[in-house]
């Protein structure tokens, strides 16, 4: 059996999926990175060596109540240099909610099954929202796997709790291309402040699929005469990675209509077209959209209009191929299938 190395620290299996082999802190490290792709494997590869030196920072650290490991387990967290602040403030606030239902004076090292559970029940029934929930107990997981990895204990008492089921994103009965059509109509005739840029704003989300995030750091160098290049701004787009997406004509008849500014100038200014997109819905008498449902319905829309998986995959800044399209809008896929072999014949 005959082991390939692929790139610095990383080595093939004969099967084909990708390890790391390194050493951090004196400590040799051979892991599984759970793909085969090269350069997934390389991002993921960056991320683990940094884990593992900052774990190895936060190695000298006493440990005895629940309290200080889970204070480890932040300073592991917060501390990934890498950390959007979006991410920082959302773990900041996940750990407050923690400390508020953990018994931190409790040993870490006597902390039984039953009184993790009763733990787990008691953050549920305070932070009812399972994705949140679900996030809480992944920390105090990783909290507890440091506890057993210093010797303190052997096992780990939340072993047994079950996640909560997550409810998936709702892409069915979204607008058709006339429903849409009338919410921006909505909002832009409803004679407010801001409420052509508001229109405009939806309209641009629909039609290129980008996340409301990465249109707050859109600036005017950023829109060329073929494509926009999405970075994010500031804050950088979810996989830290800068896309291109193409100009559509809904698209170019928007910015057309924008003034346009210096290089460096944001092409929208609001924050977000949440409360009049809500309000449209509502006033038209269609389900309640979210910001980020505009996304879904671009994706939607591109997927009936036979858009090839990778290629709209590149537009969304999917790194996966579009595994995740297959995956999340299966359905629509089949539909579109159906719909394709109506006209063969």
């Amino acid at each position: 059996m005959t082991w390939t190395k692929v790139a610095e620290n990383l080595v093939r299996h004969p099967a084909g999926t990708i390890y790391l082999r390194a050493k951090v802190a004196g400590r040799k490290i051979r892991q599984s990175l759970g793909t085969s792709d090269l350069r997934a494997a390389k991002r993921k590869r960056d991320l683990l060596i940094e884990d593992l030196r900052h774990a190895a920072a936060l190695g000298t650290e006493h440990i005895e109540t629940l309290a200080d490991a889970i204070a480890i387990e932040k300073g592991l967290t917060m501390g990934k240099p890498k950390l959007k602040q979006a991410t920082k403030d959302y773990y900041g606030h996940l750990f407050l909610k923690i400390g508020e239902s953990i018994p931190g004076h409790k040993k870490a090292a006597t902390w039984t099954p039953d009184e993790a559970r009763k733990w787990w029940s008691i953050h549920c029934t305070k932070n009812p929202a399972p994705l949140h929930a679900n996030n809480a107990l992944a920390v105090v997981r990783r909290a507890m796997r440091t506890v057993v990895e210093r010797g303190i204990r052997r096992d780990d008492p939340t072993k047994g709790i079950k996640r909560l089921k997550v409810p998936k994103t709702r892409i069915d009965d979204l607008p058709t291309i006339a429903e849409m059509e009338a919410i921006i109509d909505r909002i832009r005739t409803r004679e407010l402040h801001h409420s052509e840029e508001v229109a405009q704003m939806v309209t641009f989300l629909a039609w290129s699929g980008i996340r409301i995030g990465e249109l707050r750091g859109l600036r005017w160098k950023d829109v060329g005469e073929q494509w926009i290049t999405v970075t994010g701004g500031k804050v950088g787009t979810k996989n830290h990675e800068i896309r291109q997406v193409p100009l559509n004509l809904r698209l170019r008849a928007v910015l057309a209509l924008r003034e346009r500014a210096g290089d460096h100038e944001p092409v929208f200014r609001l924050a977000s077209p949440r409360i009049a997109l809500s309000n449209a819905c509502k006033a038209l008498g269609l389900r309640h959209m979210r910001v980020h449902d505009l996304r879904h319905w671009f994706t939607t829309h591109c997927i009936e209009r036979g858009i090839d998986v990778v290629t709209l995959a590149t537009w969304l800044g999917h790194k996966d191929g579009g595994k995740t399209l297959l995956a999340t809008y299966a359905h629509h896929q089949k539909l579109h299938s159906l719909a394709s072999a109506a006209k063969v014949g």
